[in-house]
């Protein structure tokens, strides 16, 4: 953590040193004078952000590496787990071969090829985590996972933890791709399900005036159909298109009750 700070601050002063040289050589732009050469600057500052990275990686990663693989799943951000793995791993590569043709230090290269390693060896971790995080897996997607690996396996289980999924006893890992492929239908699905119930909200705020008396007669005229038959040749294209899609799984007699 204190090597962090020292980068973070450094990091902070180049940034506030590379916006005064702008801001200087705006200024004498405007007073008519020649403009300073401030690319040493710049040089300094691409020197510096492998090490930069090298730091900054470092953290992230032993700061997360515990709740990504002991922490309940469903609490885990698999946007940033994304992000920092795959950026980490990219970034890191590159770092650990820069640092080697510059003769860095010894320590400083174990650090970054050790952090790099421990990343690689995560990283085919990430889309299970992903899978199992998807939004949109019913009990019925849970049921197929639980036969694909012989084991029950839900979001209410003790122990829905990548370490746990991950262990002798349930070798999830040995599954990815077909897990993969039930959490892909399953958003596809939970994607066919909102636009049903989008659909459906439509109408929600749709009322019908038939307030004004045709004649004397107990008949009374309705009123404002124009937007109402606009909705419906609308919503008919649309559900139309539910009808056919391949994911609506559960949802075919309630889709075709509603065209």
């Amino acid at each position: 953590e204190e090597t962090v700070e020292i980068v973070e601050n450094i990091n902070g002063r180049l940034v506030a040193a590379e916006q005064q040289a702008t801001l200087l050589n705006s200024r004498a732009a405007l007073l008519g004078r020649s403009r300073t050469d401030y690319s040493r600057l710049r040089i300094c500052a691409k020197a510096f952000s492998n090490f930069s990275d090298l730091w900054l990686i470092v953290r992230s990663w032993r700061s997360h590496q515990h709740t990504w693989r002991e922490g309940i799943l469903l609490q885990i951000d698999t946007a940033e787990l994304e992000h920092e793995v795959c950026r980490g791993v990219s970034r890191l590569e590159t770092v650990c071969h820069a640092l080697r043709e510059d003769d860095a230090n010894t320590d400083v290269i174990a650090i970054a090829e050790t952090t790099c390693q421990e990343l690689q060896a995560f990283k085919p971790h990430v889309p299970i985590i992903v899978a199992l995080c998807t939004e949109g897996m019913e009990e019925r997607h849970w049921q197929e996972v639980s036969k694909l690996t012989g084991k029950q396996i839900s979001p209410e289980m003790a122990g829905f933890t990548l370490s746990n999924l991950c262990s002798d006893k349930v070798r999830i890992q040995d599954h990815a791709d077909v897990l993969k492929q039930i959490a892909e239908r399953a958003s596809n699905e939970f994607g066919i399900e909102r636009q049903l119930r989008s659909l459906k909200a439509e109408w929600d705020h749709i009322t019908f005036d038939c307030s004004q008396q045709y004649r004397n007669t107990n008949t009374y005229i309705l009123k404002g159909i124009e937007s109402v038959a606009a909705l419906l040749d609308e919503q008919l294209s649309a559900a139309q298109v539910l009808q056919y899609s391949p994911f609506k799984g559960g949802l075919t007699g309630e889709i075709d009750g509603w065209v």
